[in-house]
């Protein structure tokens, strides 16, 4: 099986993809940009691809929820969550008042920015596909540093200025398995999806009411405009239970008979804490 993820070595996506793979034999193949990774699963090109969703300081990656919802018709099949402890990698001893560029992913950047104002307010930030590819820049570059995982600082020849930079010690990233099946029910499962209600008075307390009439625990929802009229929006719902269950298969039907827009994003099993 080949198992695509957001490359090149060294980034937290490969950390992701090698704790999914843990049991497991699989072929990883890295993919330069989230959408590559995502696209190549929907052309076939590898069967699965683990991506990143969702950030606890940064919050969602949208591009991986917009894909989802316009690009492609995929299903998750499995999600896993990851500590993120960012660190300050430099190809030589640097003075970080001294440092010109800093070269990451967003997120990285985002998740670092307490430690960039006070330590590099100088520098310029330079935002890269992921954080190995900053890392790879980073050991060419002179006076210049990259944020990321110490494994990429030992795949590219950086020592490791500071570790764990980010602004909070619990920061923690949750990423998604894809593939063109989602999983089998277990019996401790959650189910993703997305829907759009009608524009009249009450109708997302409707929406609401269907699950929680059925005792179905909602985990999260989230807006993001329709791509089709400005102030049009689509929900992105986490709830507990799988699709083939029979109160939330009830659920999505009475949805579905109210003319609500509900497209199935997948049933996987849901990690304890």
């Amino acid at each position: 099986m080949k198992i695509g993820y957001l490359g090149p070595e060294g980034t937290f996506s490969e950390m992701a993809l090698l704790s999914y793979c843990e049991h497991k034999t699989a072929e990883k193949v890295a993919f330069a940009t989230i959408p590559d990774a995502i696209w190549a699963v929907y052309g076939q090109k590898v069967q699965e691809a683990v991506v990143p969703v969702e950030n606890s300081l940064e919050g969602t990656v949208y591009i991986t929820l917009d894909l989802l919802a316009h690009e492609v018709e995929l299903l998750i099949k499995g999600e896993i969550v990851i500590p993120v402890r960012q660190a300050l990698l430099s190809r030589e001893p640097v003075r970080l008042a001294e440092v010109a560029y800093i070269y990451s992913h967003p997120q990285g950047i985002g998740q670092c920015m307490q430690f960039i104002r006070q330590n590099m307010p100088q520098a310029e930030i330079k935002y890269t596909n992921s954080t190995s590819e900053g890392a790879k820049i980073a050991a060419e570059t002179p006076r210049s540093v990259a944020i990321g995982t110490v494994r990429a600082a030992e795949l590219y020849g950086l020592q490791v200025l500071s570790a764990g930079i980010q602004d909070n010690s619990d920061n923690c990233t949750r990423f998604l398995v894809l593939g063109r099946e989602d999983h089998p029910p277990t019996g401790h499962d959650k189910t993703s999806l997305i829907i759009a209600v009608p524009d009249t008075p009450g109708s997302l307390y409707t929406m609401l009411g269907e699950f929680a009439r059925r005792g179905i625990n909602m985990q999260k929802i989230e807006s993001r405009p329709s791509r089709k009229i400005l102030g049009e929006y689509i929900f992105f719902i986490d709830v507990n239970g799988h699709r083939q269950e029979a109160a939330l298969a009830a659920a999505i039907n009475s949805m579905r008979a109210k003319s609500y827009y509900v497209k199935m994003l997948g049933s996987y099993p849901r990690l304890r804490f």
